[in-house]
C-alpha cells in the first residue's frame, strides 16, 4: 500500500492529525483497517472499478454462493465494506443474485416488475440478454441501486446497492453527498461487469461464507 493511501485512511479513522509527525507517539496508535489490495473481490468484483469509478476503497468483504438443486436456481451474495473518498465516509456495496424476480441487495424484496411503474430509463447491453436500470436516492443522496432481470425460466435477478453508511451523512448538509452522473455511469459499468460474471460463479461449486479483512498497526 502506498504511503498516501495509508495516510488517507488513517486520517479518516483517527482524525486529520493522523498524518502529522508525532515521532514515537505513532507507535501507540490503535490498529486501523487498511485498504484491500485484492484485484478481484468476492470472485467477481474488480477492485479498480470500485476505486476509479466510485471512489470506493474496500477494507473488508464477505460472500457466499450456492448452485440450485436443479442446476438453475443459483444464489450469490456479497457485501464489501470500505471508505468513500474524498468524503472519507464509511460505505458498503451489496451484490445479490436470486430467483423469483425479486431484488435483494438492500432493495427490500422489491419485485423487478415494480420498477417498470417508476418510469426508470431502461438499460440493455449488447453482449447479453435481459434488461436493467440504475437509480439513486434523490432526497438524501445516500445510495445508488442497480437492477437486472435475466430472461431465464427461474426469473433470476441481480441487484447491486452502493450505500453511504456513515451516520454523519444524515446530519451534515455540507458534505455534498448527492451522487452525480459520473457515479451513475460507474454503477452502470459495474452492473454490466457483474451481469456477466456472477451467474457462472453462482452455478459453480457451493462456497461457505468467506470473509477478508486487512488491518495495519498505525
Amino acid at each position: 500500500m502506498s504511503r498516501r493511501r495509508a495516510c488517507l485512511l488513517a486520517a479518516v479513522m483517527l482524525g486529520s492529525s493522523a498524518c502529522a509527525d508525532h515521532g514515537d507517539d505513532q507507535a501507540s496508535a490503535s490498529p486501523v483497517p487498511t485498504f484491500l489490495t485484492d484485484q478481484t473481490l468476492c470472485e467477481v468484483v474488480p477492485r479498480q472499478l470500485l476505486e476509479n469509478g466510485l471512489g470506493f476503497y474496500p477494507t473488508a468483504f464477505s460472500y457466499w454462493h450456492s448452485p440450485g438443486h436443479n442446476s438453475s436456481r443459483d444464489i450469490f451474495n456479497c457485501r464489501i465494506y470500505g471508505i468513500r473518498m474524498p468524503q472519507g465516509l464509511q460505505s458498503s456495496l451489496a451484490v445479490s443474485y436470486f430467483i423469483g424476480g425479486k431484488l435483494g441487495a438492500g432493495a427490500g424484496g422489491t419485485e423487478f416488475t415494480e420498477l417498470d411503474d417508476k418510469g426508470l430509463p431502461q438499460i440493455t447491453f449488447d453482449d447479453t440478454q435481459g434488461r436493467g436500470c440504475i437509480w439513486s436516492d434523490d432526497n438524501r443522496g445516500r445510495w445508488i441501486i442497480g437492477a437486472w432481470l435475466y430472461p431465464d425460466v427461474d426469473i433470476h435477478t441481480l441487484g447491486i446497492r452502493f450505500y453511504l453508511s456513515d451516520p454523519k451523512t444524515a446530519y451534515d448538509e455540507n458534505l455534498s453527498l448527492n451522487y452525480d452522473q459520473d457515479d451513475l455511469n460507474a454503477m452502470t459499468d459495474l452492473l454490466h461487469t457483474l451481469v456477466l460474471a456472477v451467474p457462472p460463479v453462482a452455478a459453480g461449486p457451493a462456497s461457505k461464507r468467506i470473509t477478508s479483512t486487512s488491518y495495519s498497526q498505525g
